[in-house]
């Protein structure tokens, strides 16, 4: 829906900045750190998606983002003036 894309789009800059901010965490030569930090890293990510109003987190959006590009919601964009490519 609209709505959906409204919320997706609030989310794109939120988990570009979480990405900034564990990039050196990922780099630790230490097996068991690097996993906290992954699992620290996809709650966050589901965080940013709930706050911003999609209910199904993270996992909702992949799903935007990966059915952005059908064909048969090309109207939503459209109605938001966004190019999804």
């Amino acid at each position: 829906t609209a709505d959906q894309l409204r919320k997706w789009l609030t989310c794109n800059p939120l988990l570009d900045s979480l990405s900034f901010i564990y990039q050196d965490s990922f780099k630790t030569e230490n097996a068991a750190d690097r996993i906290r930090y992954q699992e620290d890293f996809a709650e966050a990510q589901d965080k940013i998606c709930v706050r911003a109003g999609l209910a199904g987190g993270y996992e909702e959006y992949l799903w935007i983002l990966q059915n952005s590009g059908n064909p048969a919601n090309k109207h939503i964009a459209d109605s938001l003036q966004i190019t999804m490519e």
